[in-house]
């Protein structure tokens, strides 16, 4: 693997979402624990902060940091009067949470049920975030 400048140390995962599948949106088994494991193989000495909601089985999953948080529930969106539940108060209040807690230079919001693969993304980062950029195609700092 070659050596990058951005040491592992200094970016931390921020691992939001609930641990268990409900029975109404079905996960693949133990997904979970092969997100936290597969951060651990590519990012060996990076911190993981799992944010998720009070009562999960957490057995067996490595993290760094636990967030607990009380689920604020789903949200409601009507389309044509049609009443849609959604699970973005869920997704931002976790996420938030997680990422307020992060003390490192460089974080990663993942879902708990997203599995890595590799490295690619922080190679494409490293080769492109210093590209000189006018203000007006900025974002952000």
């Amino acid at each position: 693997m070659p050596t990058l400048s951005i040491p592992n140390k200094d970016i931390s995962f921020v691992v939001q979402g609930p641990v268990q599948a409900s029975d109404a949106r079905k996960q693949i088994p133990g997904v979970t624990k092969r997100t936290l494991d597969s951060i651990r193989q590519y990012f060996p000495g990076s911190s993981i902060v799992l944010s998720t909601w009070k009562g999960q089985a957490l057995e067996g999953l490595d993290f760094d940091k636990l967030i607990e948080l009380d689920d604020p529930g789903q949200n409601s969106v009507f389309n044509n009067d049609i009443e849609q539940k959604l699970n973005n108060n869920r997704q931002l209040y976790s996420s938030h949470m997680g990422l307020t807690s992060v003390k490192t230079k460089y974080a990663v919001k993942m879902r708990s049920d997203n599995v890595l693969i590799g490295r690619g993304f922080v190679e494409l980062f490293e080769k492109y975030h210093c590209l000189d950029r006018t203000d007006q195609d900025k974002l952000l700092k």
